[in-house]
């Protein structure tokens, strides 16, 4: 395709002429005619484009720095409001340091709790000792400790000697039992 004109008849060439002027003069249209016109044409210069294209290269880069910035600025935000709950939950003495809250946050994920502070009271009662019972399972009463393993605490070795003579000395009272 040729870019002379010749062979256009003026009525052709005032049509191409007055496209050109509407396109280039509607803000509607103007950036992308220009853009066309500089594609086609390599040298051809638009500065409101130049300027256009300087203006959106410096704004994207803006925008980047802009979302780092409130990146970092809610990572912050996030590490400031973790810090103040497990400062928080150190001052109530439901934990002890950042190991606790460590596991407050893996008891979080793991039954799907949202509140730090329900967690904390829940690895704390998995940490508390259990109430003595006054009976003991399958008993139905209480346990009480023989006489004779107290004295055995006190002094093992005569305890020991006195239960071994009690048992030697029934076996032989059953041996000699006149019902035998």
């Amino acid at each position: 395709m040729s870019d002379s004109l010749e062979g256009m008849s003026t009525d052709q060439i005032e049509t191409l002429a007055r496209l050109a002027k509407t396109l280039g003069e509607k803000p509607e249209t103007r950036k992308e005619w220009q853009k066309l016109v500089k594609r086609a044409v390599p040298t051809a210069h638009f500065v409101e484009l130049e300027v256009d294209e300087k203006v959106d290269a410096r704004l994207a880069q803006i925008q980047e720095e802009n979302e780092k910035f409130r990146a970092e600025l809610a990572q912050r935000d996030q590490r400031d409001q973790r810090n103040r709950l497990r400062n928080k939950l150190e001052k109530e003495g439901l934990i002890a340091g950042d190991e606790d809250f460590e596991k407050v946050e893996e008891i979080m994920v793991k039954h799907g709790v949202a509140d730090h502070e329900f967690a904390a009271k829940h690895l704390a009662n998995e940490r508390r000792l259990a109430e003595p019972v006054a009976e003991v399972p399958g008993r139905g009463g209480p346990m009480y400790m023989p006489q004779e393993a107290k004295q055995f605490f006190k002094n093992p070795t005569q305890t020991s000697r006195r239960l071994a003579h009690l048992a030697v000395d029934d076996i032989i009272k059953a041996r000699r039992s006149p019902g035998r």
